[in-house]
């Protein structure tokens, strides 16, 4: 017993005076060392606040079992300390927005919007960034600095419909739906990905100022090879209940390949049908951005 005691004893001081620990091929790295994250947040839109905190995730490959997260703010540099096996990293960021659910799925990091009670997608979910960096850490590094690139996934579209002068007073409310909109978006890849359920973003809709019918969605993007179709319910005081359609899918995608400019105006001049549960249809759809009409 005795000589079983000394070697437990000797086992034990030699793993608490050893300041070298041994990663899973067997070599050898330094005690902690440290990696300092930044983040850049200046690509958004002006009516985008970049998040104040993200979760920070990192590990040898996004899909690895060997994963950590942790919540940084993004206004200064956070420092992590810990034993970096010599290696390839990657680190990625996002932070969690309302309406948005966010789910690590194998090699992808899927940002689902949420859905109402009809099963469509919700207008006004709230803006999410992301980025990633890849970097690599030497035997004996004691400093590594790795910026990431925070950039905003969802912009801001407003459809408007103009109407002449008198006919918003006929209406009591109403509603859109745009189809063809991507319910999801990989925050790895910056790529839109299709989801189980529909592809339709429901709002409501207002009357401005002006008299004029107005919506807005918060949206990751057009899906590629669908139609992007506005239904416009509209409940007048007369009783009736015209829809309204118009297919924007072109000028959607001309609003998409603007980044920055949010919101972006779909604007359309638009008579209602004069009475009935009629459906019509709107043409000569224009973008416009900052005031400035740039595509027709």
């Amino acid at each position: 017993m005795k000589k079983l005691f000394l070697l437990l004893t000797l086992a034990t001081a030699l793993m608490t005076t050893s300041c070298v620990i041994a990663n899973y091929d067997g070599e050898t790295n330094p005690d902690p060392s440290v990696v300092v994250f930044t983040f850049d947040t200046q690509e958004c839109a002006e009516d985008a606040t970049p998040p104040a905190k993200v979760t920070l995730s990192y590990g040898p490959s996004i899909d690895s079992s060997d994963v950590a997260d942790t919540l940084v703010t993004t206004d200064q540099p956070t420092p992590l300390k810990r034993v970096w096996y010599p290696g390839n990293y990657v680190a990625w960021a996002y932070n969690r927005a309302k309406g948005v659910e966010i789910n690590r799925k194998g090699d992808k990091i899927l940002a689902r919007v949420k859905r109402d009670e009809n099963g469509n997608m919700v207008s006004n979910p709230g803006y999410v960034f992301a980025g990633h960096a890849e970097f690599a850490v030497a035997a004996n590094d004691t400093l590594n600095n790795v910026t990431i690139a925070l950039k905003q996934t969802m912009r801001r579209v407003r459809v408007k419909i103009n109407l002449p002068e008198g006919q918003a007073q006929l209406v009591m409310k109403a509603n859109a739906t745009i189809s063809g909109v991507a319910p999801c978006f990989n925050l790895f890849t910056g790529e839109l990905d299709v989801d189980s359920g529909n592809s339709i973003v429901a709002s409501p809709v207002n009357i401005d100022a002006e008299g004029n019918l107005v919506t807005e969605v918060l949206i990751f993007g057009p899906l590629e090879g669908e139609k992007n179709i506005l239904s416009l319910q509209v409940d007048r005081t007369a009783g009736d209940t015209p829809i309204i359609k118009g297919d924007i899918t072109e000028v959607l995608s001309q609003a998409e390949s603007q980044p920055g400019e949010d919101p972006v105006t779909i604007e359309a001049d638009f008579s209602l049908p004069e009475s009935g549960d009629a459906e019509a249809r709107i043409g000569d759809w224009r973008v416009i951005y900052n005031g400035s009409i740039k595509a027709e």
